[in-house]
């Protein structure tokens, strides 16, 4: 799924920002005062640990012609994200919510920072995905992920968004369709200043990608607590809604540890594609980069 424009090593030399811009400070478990719904806190660095050994026992269950898709094996990563949980050091796996929590602890409060830092940009979340962007263990990885890097870049040609000013942040997760009975890989992105009005040109009728009920956009409400949909720590299914399911709740066994085991092959890096933003040492900064990603494949 590599899309080129920021490395694992960028990404793991983020440091963690000033309290103000933790989303572990920022989240706490609430209940919201219009929908009545509670509302998620950030995790905790226990309840990770907790989670990474529910999903080794898990792991141990799967059906045998899941145990080795993807080239991996579901024992060994088992016992990868156990040993991490009983020692309390953080394994180097996508897989692991303890990984994840610190990798979303780092890259979300910088993106928070920057966000603060330009004010003036607009921002909404976009989400994007089509019906063939479906995962399951006989999936030829090298296939799938050239389709859906392709496809994307296709949609976001269409408008020529690299032209724009502003910043796209994107990361391709997956979630399960109950009604399709598949996991289906979606983009969630975050598109800020002239990027975002380019989107919106998908909002037409005549727009070619709009037939395929592929995109929906969402305003900006609460912005710690969508940023952490951005890079979700939790693996989720529910009834299609567009591109996002409704009534979410944990992916049914075996799907869920069938994408532990995708999100094992994969680097946080190789999901995300980033425009107009680099990672530096000291957090994000807003820049206008020249990005390969955009040029077309022959």
């Amino acid at each position: 799924m590599y899309f080129g424009t920021v490395t694992q090593k960028e990404l793991n030399a983020l440091p963690l920002p000033k309290t103000r811009w933790r989303l572990d400070h920022l989240l706490k478990a609430r209940r919201d005062t219009e929908t009545g719904k509670t509302l998620r806190g950030f995790e905790t660095l226990d309840a990770c640990w907790e989670e990474d050994q529910r999903r080794a026992r898990a792991l141990r269950q799967v059906p045998d012609e899941f145990k080795a898709a993807f080239g991996c094996n579901a024992d060994d990563l088992a016992d990868t994200l156990e040993r991490g949980a009983k020692e309390k050091v953080v394994p180097y796996s996508c897989a692991s919510a303890a990984y994840m929590r610190a990798q979303r602890l780092a890259f979300l409060g910088a993106l928070m920072e920057l966000i603060s830092d330009n004010p003036d940009l607009e921002l909404e979340f976009v989400s994007v995905a089509q019906d063939k962007w479906c995962l399951d263990y006989r999936s030829d990885l090298a296939e799938l992920h050239d389709k859906v890097r392709g496809e994307f870049r296709s949609l976001l040609n269409s408008v020529r968004m690299w032209d724009f000013p502003g910043f796209l942040v994107a990361c391709v997760n997956g979630q399960f369709d109950v009604q399709g009975q598949r996991i289906q890989l979606v983009f969630n992105g975050l598109y800020a200043g002239e990027k975002r009005r380019a989107a919106r040109i998908w909002d037409n009728d005549d727009h070619p990608f709009r037939a395929l009920d592929a995109i929906m956009a969402e305003v900006i409400t609460d912005l710690p607590q969508q940023l952490c949909e951005l890079i979700p720590n939790r693996v989720v299914e529910g009834t299609p809604d567009f591109v996002k399911v409704k009534d979410t709740r944990r992916m049914r066994e075996p799907y869920h540890s069938l994408y532990l085991m995708w999100l094992a092959h994969c680097s946080l890096a190789d999901r995300m594609l980033l425009d107009d933003i680099s990672v530096k040492a000291t957090g994000l900064a807003l820049e206008r980069t020249p990005t390969y990603w955009w040029e077309p494949e022959y």
